[in-house]
């Protein structure tokens, strides 16, 4: 009987480009935009995870399925997808492959690397801990070793985020955090890295959840730690909204 995994089909993350009026995909134009198609398949890998040759053909699998579930014969042309992979660490096994099968993998910008030679998708390697944490900031933070500054400067910039971007610059929060978990909880307990993680996380913060953790401040019937496991906050951001409350309870109204 042939093997089955039990776990079904599941990318990662597909990033569909917009049409404009006259059908023709909007250009992006920063340079890891400019390697964006029509579909792309994102293919993420932590620290931990290898991404070796059935990991690509995973993904490849992932592009074929996609691109034979239209609603129309060759509605999505192979030309239109392209398979990104994104890894802390250069795939030296995977490359050795796809160079012996033919393929050439040239890097264009430090950790942008495009494969050369498939024979339907288009592919792109994303290595984060080559990339520039200045010119590519929230890709360059999908990896271990994050430093305490970069952090701050994702936190900050995290906030200024509105509506879906906001959602997203959440996301990839959340994963720097579970990827640099001791770090960050060392760094949450630094008073300057809080003070500038409160702020970073009042900015973007739901006016719900706010009022939420003022109303259980209000009551005195829980203690901080408590508010903090409810509200999904830290601890000293509980303390840090007490403190203002009492200090200047104009301010929440």
């Amino acid at each position: 009987m042939p093997e089955y995994t039990g776990k079904p089909l599941q990318m990662d993350l597909l990033i569909v480009k917009k049409l404009m009026k006259n059908g023709v995909p909007t250009e992006l134009s920063s340079s890891i935009g400019k390697l964006f198609n029509v579909y792309n398949i994102i293919e993420y890998k932590s620290p931990d995870d290898a991404l070796g040759i059935d990991a690509f053909f995973q993904a490849y699998t992932y592009a074929c399925y996609y691109k034979s579930s239209a609603g129309r014969e060759n509605e999505r042309k192979d030309r239109d997808i392209t398979i990104i992979f994104v890894r802390q660490g250069y795939p030296v096994t995977l490359a050795r492959y796809l160079e012996s099968r033919g393929c050439v993998i040239a890097e264009k910008l430090p950790g942008i690397s495009s494969v050369f030679g498939s024979r339907f998708f288009n592919i792109v390697i994303f290595t984060t801990g080559r990339m520039s944490p200045e010119n590519h900031m929230w890709l360059n933070a999908l990896r271990g070793n994050m430093e305490r500054e970069n952090y701050g400067r994702l936190a900050r910039e995290s906030a200024r985020l509105k509506g879906k971007a906001a959602e997203y610059g959440e996301a990839v929060l959340s994963v720097v955090d579970q990827v640099n978990f001791k770090q960050v909880q060392r760094w949450k307990e630094d008073e300057e890295m809080a003070s500038l993680l409160y702020e970073a996380r009042m900015e973007g913060m739901q006016q719900g959840i706010k009022q939420v953790v003022i109303g259980m401040l209000k009551t005195g019937k829980l203690s901080v730690n408590e508010i903090a496991m409810y509200s999904g906050l830290s601890v000293g951001e509980v303390e840090m909204i007490a403190d203002k409350l009492n200090n200047d309870s104009d301010e929440f109204v």
